[in-house]
């Protein structure tokens, strides 16, 4: 069996660099995968488009069993009772729709699930990764039935390592979407391996319906502050894409966002660019550091740019200043990443709090 599939891997090495795709048909928001269901709302067909290739899940009856069909084609035999998951996107929505015991092995101690983090601890659920990569012996000698993974720059290697312990790999590329929405709804593709398709469904519908009143409401506001986001790091400013996620959030949050559009997920600015394009910001956004004070933030900024003229950067003494670790742990991992993209209605409630001038609630925090 391990040799089949490790001809199967040897064949998309040979032809990925070949019949390249950039779109599919997408699936309601999300627009780098598809579903195909039945009758009872059960998905059938899963089609996921990942380093520009189309991966095929065709969805069994587990007496069937999971098997090879073709180059990056699966039939896979549901609900799956043994999983690795290296994403901590897809450990959320398995809490969300109940299929926590379908995990049996993780990349790392990172996640902020309390019941995960406490599976973790009582080495019930093993890690299975070396640094950044995944130990081949114990993914193998774990017997997972798949794998989900986040592919970093084609990275074929550890894809072979999944496939060689003979189970399924399954690309998770929820962080590509452009829109909250359309990331969330990976919980409806994921949910499918676990025969969970009809849960995940009602669950975003109701974040869905959730998120659209609460953008509604923000659409009836006459002010939109501008904002900006993070802080310069050797010499250097990244802020996100304004065709990114988080610009998406930002602007769906009632903000007026200055980044230009690219392919990029960032954005790099020098200091005169920032004081070109953000002087004007009324809101500044941190998604990185864990400040305690507005004081501390402000010593923080000006010894990041080592420049006396950001003394007179307006935002550093008038806007606001959010900072989204409201839900990191005492290890110091942050929570936002586990929950923000199963919730963006939890996420554009934060933003719409920050942009009218209140509080928000469930991942930033106001620094005063």
């Amino acid at each position: 069996m391990k040799n089949r599939w490790f001809s199967l891997f040897l064949t998309i090495l040979l032809f990925a660099a070949c019949g390249k795709v950039s779109k599919i048909d997408g699936y309601g928001h999300a627009e780098l995968f598809s579903l195909q269901k039945n009758e009872r709302g059960e998905v059938v067909l899963a089609e996921i488009l990942s380093g520009g290739e189309i991966w095929r899940y065709r969805f069994c009856p587990r007496e069937e069993g999971s098997a090879v069909l073709g180059d990056r084609e699966f039939r896979v035999a549901v609900p799956l009772r043994r999983t690795a998951v290296c994403t901590t996107t897809v450990l959320a929505l398995m809490e969300a729709v109940g299929a926590e015991e379908a995990v049996v092995g993780v990349d790392g101690d990172y996640t902020t699930i309390k019941s995960f983090r406490e599976r973790i601890s009582r080495k019930e659920i093993p890690l299975l990764a070396e640094g950044m990569k995944l130990d081949r012996e114990k993914l193998t000698a774990l017997k997972p039935e798949a794998v989900f993974f986040s592919p970093a720059g084609g990275d074929w290697e550890e894809t072979e390592k999944i496939i060689s312990a003979g189970a399924v790999p399954v690309p998770i590329e929820d962080w590509r979407e452009t829109t909250p929405l359309g990331r969330a709804q990976w919980a409806e593709l994921e949910a499918a391996f676990f025969g969970k398709s009809i849960e995940a469904a009602a669950l975003f519908g109701e974040i869905e319906s959730r998120y659209k009143d609460i953008k509604a409401k923000i659409s009836l506001r006459s002010r939109r502050p501008e904002v900006m986001f993070n802080l310069p790091a050797n010499g250097q400013w990244r802020m996100p894409s304004g065709s990114s996620f988080s610009a998406t959030a930002a602007r769906e949050g009632g903000c007026f966002y200055l980044a230009p559009e690219t392919a990029a997920e960032t954005v790099l600015f020098d200091l005169e660019g920032v004081f070109a394009r953000f002087s004007s910001a009324s809101l500044w956004v941190l998604h990185s550091g864990s400040f305690q004070s507005r004081a501390e933030f402000e010593n923080a900024a000006l010894s990041a740019l080592g420049d006396s003229r950001l003394d007179g950067f307006p935002p550093l003494k008038t806007a606001r200043v959010a900072v989204n670790d409201r839900l990191t742990d005492e290890r110091g991992f942050n929570g936002f990443y586990d929950y923000s993209p199963l919730r963006p209605d939890w996420l554009l409630e934060d933003w719409a709090a920050m942009t009218g001038g209140g509080e928000p609630t469930y991942f930033y925090r106001i620094l005063k």
